[in-house]
């Protein structure tokens, strides 16, 4: 059975084990400065929007809309995952792009009560 220490009289510390990839901090600015990002991923050369980064199972991944370079998974521009410790030859461009992107989650031509059902339910009266 497995002894526990008393918490400190300062409260618990907080200990983070993962360490923050090298290029965290220009990852980071370019996300909030909507600045277009370069990289060589799984050999091939990627430029990107990029709109979300952190721990997904335990990987900082990166959510981005690849605007140009190659893909094997696909036809661009798309909506793609990158596991961020596989990205090579990081750089931020001087492109920015507008924000968010268009996203196929709603396929229905037209919003009705009908369509909508479900999300009207959940608003408060």
């Amino acid at each position: 059975m497995p002894t526990y220490k008393p918490i400190p009289k300062n409260g618990p510390r907080l200990v983070v084990s993962n360490t923050l990839p090298p290029i965290h901090a220009a990852l980071c600015d370019a996300i909030n400065t909507r600045h277009q990002i370069a990289f060589i991923y799984q050999g091939k050369p990627r430029v990107v929007e990029p709109h979300d980064y952190g721990m997904q199972n335990g990987k900082a991944r990166l959510l981005s809309y690849q605007t140009g370079g190659q893909s094997g998974s696909g036809r661009l521009p798309d909506w793609r995952w990158f596991d961020v410790a596989k990205m090579s030859d990081f750089k931020a461009l001087d492109e920015t792009f507008p924000g968010n992107r268009p996203t196929n989650s709603i396929l229905f031509k037209k919003l009705t009560p009908r369509t909508t059902g479900p999300l009207d339910t959940m608003q408060p009266k």
